[in-house]
């Protein structure tokens, strides 16, 4: 992820015209640098290789003036063997004439002489005590065979300084072994021998095992102690001699050279060490990289500022001006031009080619948004994400907005975010959504879109996708706003119904003129003997208070049947009627108790809520109490047989009331309302209820609600009105 946004980054940096010209003196002057580059790593590659075959030649000096130190140690030691003193084991004798000696030869630590059981009886440096040195692998060895022997480098019991011991046997005149004489030869020929290497070099002696015996310079907290554990420590204890790099004890990058030495006689190997500090060999070698790099820098830089200046003058001027003509070409404007200097060259080419391009397209693009213009119908361009691209005059007079601010905004947001009952429009149910996503064209209507102002209009559409090389990559979406059409059809259909309804109305009221005469006379016949039972029941003695009632009851059933009649008959063809002053109190008490006997059968609570202060009101009597009977009669029925409660409720009707049936209420009216808790009127039926031979009830005849509004109507200033939910019961006011 990191390399991808690098290169992205590189790509961006290298996006505009000057970049790449300077990267391109760039990449001119990088084979030169890299070729200077490349000469300086070897002249230190030479530089080091000359410089370690030089220390490795010291080296081998040295190893060889080692060689021969011990072999002039082995000399001396067969010239002390033959001394008197030493084969007459004459201890102070020989210790005087071994400390002359040894005053000559600095380089030895010390000469002397053992017996043959180990005890030291002659030394040149004063014995601290008695010594033996019978366990000595040096003088075990001369002894066995008779000859020189030599030790390994080591801690001296006498000097107590690491050196190598030397043994040669003394032997009698009688050929019998008397002792060794030995000598302790010092590490002092080492400075002799490295005097003339430089002073920044550094030598370092290693035994066998790694165990530091000198150090020039000196560095007493190394002597004695095993050197690190590196890869240069393995490579110098396994290898007789060669070179390498790495650091040396003080932890410094040097260059170095080793070799082995041991002897001619066996001895213990050594191993020598030189190093020389790489910044000393390299020091000439980088400052001139340095001087001839900055050189080349300079001269970088000079090119760079050159290039950048012609580039300014020669190129990126000429480019700028075609940029800025492409940007306000881009923005949508297409009077701009570059000339009419040109210049030469291709880019002035390329200016002329694009004034030609942009004057077509003008010419073009006029001819389209005149033709787009004089259309009548709203036309909308889509992408596939349904993002305007394109919207004509009629789009923007139609909607309320700009043509401009159209595009770019979403077109189902903006004008199809809502259905007609003002819930939400899925975007993924909106045609023109569909016709991207799955193509073909469709015609839409009984839609609503919405105006800038929040205000919706009905409109009839079309929907199509936009292909380009078989692939769909948009739509065009052509609408036009049909609200005045719709409104003369429903006009027109309202015109037919409303002839219908009369028609209806005018057959209906020859049936209910028909219906009253027939019932008339049984009605008359049913009303007389009444009123003969009631004559014959007169005064006579002990009549139950029963009979009496049923006869009222049956009085009243036949009054009731007479004013149904004279609805009919009222229906049919309307009376003219003289209203009088009415008490609403009376008239619902009078309807509790005439519905009551119904009421308790269908277990239905009837109760009146009325003040006794309500103003009366102007009407006809009859009417207006079977209308209250008709809709007392239908909640009772709507509740039976589960039962329920009838609310027979008046309350003074204030302009103000927001429960007034229709517009203001005038003043001093009083609202009606019959309320019950039955199931209610389903929402599909409760703008028909009022129509004739309408109905929800499997044996009804679907005129009751239609009489009464009938009847309402021949009231002064009276309206009715309905309000209902299923399972929430029923209100009429």
């Amino acid at each position: 992820m990191r390399y991808a946004a690098y290169v992205k980054w590189v790509a961006a940096s290298l996006a505009g015209l000057r970049p790449r010209l300077l990267a391109l003196v760039v990449i001119a002057v990088v084979p030169a640098l890299g070729l200077s580059v490349y000469n300086a790593l070897e002249y230190e590659r030479a530089t080091a290789a000359d410089v370690q075959q030089n220390l490795l030649k010291d080296l081998r000096a040295i190893a060889l003036e080692h060689d021969a130190t011990l072999d002039r140690a082995r000399h001396l030691l067969t010239a002390l063997a033959q001394l008197p003193v030493v084969r007459r084991r004459q201890a102070g004798e020989c210790s005087a004439v071994m400390a002359r000696l040894l005053g000559a030869l600095p380089d030895y630590g010390n000469l002397g002489a053992a017996a043959a059981d180990g005890r030291v009886f002659c030394s040149a440096v004063p014995l601290p005590g008695p010594v033996d040195v019978a366990d000595r692998p040096y003088f075990r060895q001369a002894l066995e065979t008779r000859g020189p022997a030599v030790s390994e480098y080591q801690v001296g019991r006498i000097t107590g300084e690491p050196t190598i011991n030397l043994a040669v046997p003394v032997v009698g005149e009688t050929g019998r072994l008397r002792g060794v004489v030995f000598a302790a030869l010092g590490l002092g020929w080492l400075r002799h021998a490295v005097r003339t290497l430089p002073s920044e070099h550094s030598l370092t002696v290693l035994d066998h095992r790694g165990v530091v015996l000198a150090r020039l310079p000196e560095a007493d907290d190394h002597i004695g102690r095993p050197a690190p554990d590196t890869a240069v420590l393995r490579l110098v204890l396994g290898q007789e001699q060669g070179v390498t790099e790495g650091p040396d004890l003080d932890g410094r990058p040097r260059l170095l050279a080793f070799v082995s030495i041991g002897g001619n006689l066996g001895a213990g190997r050594l191993h020598l060490v030189a190093g020389v500090p790489q910044g000393a060999v390299f020091e000439r070698g980088r400052y001139a990289l340095r001087r001839q790099l900055l050189g080349l820098g300079v001269i970088a830089l000079a090119v760079v500022a050159i290039g950048w200046l012609m580039g300014e003058v020669f190129v990126r001027r000429q480019v700028k001006i075609l940029v800025a003509a492409a940007k306000r070409f881009g923005a949508g404007d297409l009077t701009v031009r570059v000339g009419p200097r040109y210049g030469g060259g291709e880019l002035g080419e390329v200016g002329r080619a694009f004034d030609e391009a942009t004057e077509k397209l003008e010419r073009l693009t006029r001819q389209t948004s005149l033709v787009f213009s004089s259309v009548g119908e709203g036309i909308c361009g889509l992408d596939r994400d349904g993002t305007i691209t394109f919207a004509n005059a009629a789009a923007a007079r139609l909607s309320g907005w700009e043509a401009q601010e159209l595009i770019g905004r979403p077109m189902h947001a903006t004008f199809h975010h809502t259905r007609r009952d003002g819930t939400p429009y899925p975007r993924d149910e909106c045609p023109g959504r569909e016709a991207v996503r799955m193509g073909g064209t469709r015609r839409i209507v009984g839609e609503v879109f919405w105006r800038k102002d929040g205000t919706p209009f009905e409109v009839e559409y079309v929907t199509a996708p936009i292909r380009e090389g078989g692939q769909i990559v948009g739509a065009v979406v052509a609408f036009q706003d049909v609200t005045d059409r719709r409104e003369a059809e429903r006009r027109l259909q309202q015109q037919r119904d409303a002839l219908l309804r009369s028609e209806k109305l005018a057959e209906l009221g020859r049936l209910a003129a028909g219906v009253a005469h027939e019932l008339r006379n049984p009605l008359t016949v049913i009303d007389a003997r009444v009123q003969l039972l009631k004559q014959r029941t007169a005064g006579l003695p002990g009549l139950p208070e029963r009979i009496e009632s049923d006869l009222a009851s049956l009085e009243e059933a036949a009054e009731r049947m007479r004013r149904i009649m004279d609805g009919l008959a009222a229906y049919a063809r309307p009376a003219r009627r003289e209203p009088a002053l009415l008490d609403v109190v009376a008239l619902l008490r009078a309807l509790a108790d005439l519905v009551g006997h119904h009421a308790r059968n269908s277990r239905v609570q009837v109760a009146v809520e009325a003040p006794e202060s309500l103003p009366p009101v102007l009407g006809d009597r009859s009417q207006l109490m079977q209308i209250l009977v008709n809709l007392a009669t239908n909640a009772i029925e709507a509740m039976a047989p589960e039962g329920g409660r009838l609310v027979l409720r008046a309350s003074p009707g204030t302009a103000g009331d927001r429960r007034a049936v229709e517009g203001s209420a005038p003043e001093g009216s009083v609202l009606i309302e019959v309320a019950d808790t039955g199931p209610g009127i389903p929402p599909d039926g409760i703008d028909r209820i009022w129509e004739p031979f309408y109905t929800t009830k499997s044996e009804g005849t679907g005129l009751g609600l239609a009489i009464v509004r009938s009847l309402v109507e021949q009231q002064p200033a009276a309206a009715i009105a309905v309000e209902s939910a299923p399972g929430a019961g029923t209100t009429f006011r």
